[in-house]
């Protein structure tokens, strides 16, 4: 399934969060926001919190997440 931005935001919708969620938790993953960071978006180990993989966007994460 993909995964599209609402059009009258940068933001993802609470919907498009739960859903890639969702996706991140049945992989095994934790999906977790930093406002802070330069790299907003990150996967951890679910089990020891290990960053995997991070990205700016939502999309981007979705994205590795399909592959």
């Amino acid at each position: 399934m993909g995964l599209t931005m609402d059009s009258n935001s940068a933001e993802p919708s609470s919907a498009q969060i739960r859903e890639v969620s969702a996706r991140a938790e049945r992989a095994g993953y934790l999906l977790d926001c930093d406002r802070w960071s330069s790299a907003e978006w990150r996967l951890l180990d679910a089990i020891d919190g290990e960053l995997l993989y991070e990205a700016e966007t939502l999309d981007e994460i979705a994205h590795w997440l399909g592959t």
